[in-house]
C-alpha cells in the first residue's frame, strides 16, 4: 500500500488519538463546524491579504490608516463565512466577544508589522505549500517566511488562548524547519509561533540537529504506523471525545 503524504497537523493528530486520526484521514469524516475553526480561518485570510497588498514602508504614525485597511479585510472575511457561522447558533454576547476579540489579535500583529518595518522589512514569504523528499513523505503550508540580517526564521499564526510552547508546537515547528530544509536545501536559523492573542506574542526556538532529528523520527513513525486500514490498528486513547469532533 502506499504511503500516505502527512502534514504536521496529521502527525499530532495521530499522536493525540489514533482513532481520530483514522476517522479524519482514512474515513474522511467531515469535521463539526466550530467559531474556533471559523475565527482562524478568517483572521489567517486577513493577515494573508494584507500582506498581498505590498505595503513597503510603515512607521508608527501608519498605524490607524493601516489598522482601517486591515479592518475592512477582516469584515469582509467575516461576511463571507456569517452565515455558516449563525447556524453555530451562539449567544450575541459570545458571537461579538469573538469578534472583537479577532480584531485585537489583527492589532496585535499589525502592531509587529510595523516595528519589523522600523527595523528594516524582512524579505517575505506568505502562504507557502512546501513538499518533502519522498523519504519523509510529509507536506505543510507555512504561514509566513522571513529573511534578514539575522538569518531565515518561520512563523506560524495561533488563535489559541494560551502563549505556551507545547510539545505538539514544537513538534510541528520542527515540521516546517524540515519541510524547508528539504525544499530549499539549507537550514531556516529559527521557528516560531507568533500568539496573535498576546501583544509580544512571539515564541522563537533555534533550528538545530535535535529539532530536525525529532521531525525525521516522527515522519518515518507515522508512516509505519499508518499503512493499515483497519480500525483495529488505530485504537482510542481519549476516552471516545475523538468521536465528537465529527458530523
Amino acid at each position: 500500500m502506499a504511503r500516505r503524504i502527512q502534514s504536521p497537523s496529521s502527525i499530532n493528530m495521530y499522536k493525540r488519538c489514533p482513532r481520530k486520526y483514522y476517522l479524519h484521514y482514512i474515513l474522511r469524516k467531515p469535521t463539526k463546524p466550530s467559531i474556533h475553526l471559523y475565527r482562524g480561518s478568517i483572521v489567517h485570510s486577513a493577515i494573508n491579504q494584507f500582506e498581498k497588498l505590498g505595503i513597503k514602508t510603515a512607521i508608527e504614525a501608519d498605524f490607524q490608516p493601516l489598522r482601517a485597511k486591515l479592518h475592512i479585510i477582516y469584515k469582509n472575511e467575516w461576511k463571507k463565512q456569517a452565515q455558516d457561522i449563525l447556524k453555530l447558533h451562539l449567544q450575541k454576547e459570545e458571537l461579538l466577544s469573538f469578534y472583537t476579540e479577532s480584531l485585537q489579535m489583527l492589532d496585535n500583529w499589525l502592531q509587529e508589522f510595523i516595528s519589523e518595518h522600523a527595523r528594516g522589512p524582512p524579505q517575505k514569504k506568505v502562504e507557502l505549500k512546501l513538499f518533502s523528499s519522498p523519504e519523509y513523505s510529509i507536506m505543510g503550508i507555512v504561514d509566513v517566511i522571513k529573511e534578514d540580517e539575522n538569518g531565515i526564521a518561520i512563523l506560524d499564526y495561533k488563535t489559541a488562548k494560551d502563549p505556551v510552547l507545547s510539545d505538539e508546537y514544537k513538534l510541528q515547528l520542527a515540521m516546517y524547519a524540515l519541510l524547508y530544509e528539504e525544499s530549499f536545501k539549507k537550514r531556516p536559523t529559527q521557528v516560531g509561533i507568533h500568539f496573535l492573542k498576546y501583544k509580544d506574542g512571539i515564541k522563537m526556538i533555534e533550528v538545530d540537529d535535535g529539532l530536525l532529528n525529532l521531525a525525521k523520527k516522527e515522519a518515518k513513525l507515522i508512516h509505519i504506523n499508518t499503512m493499515s486500514n483497519d480500525p483495529k490498528d488505530y485504537p482510542c486513547t481519549c476516552g471516545g471525545w475523538c468521536e465528537r469532533d465529527f458530523i
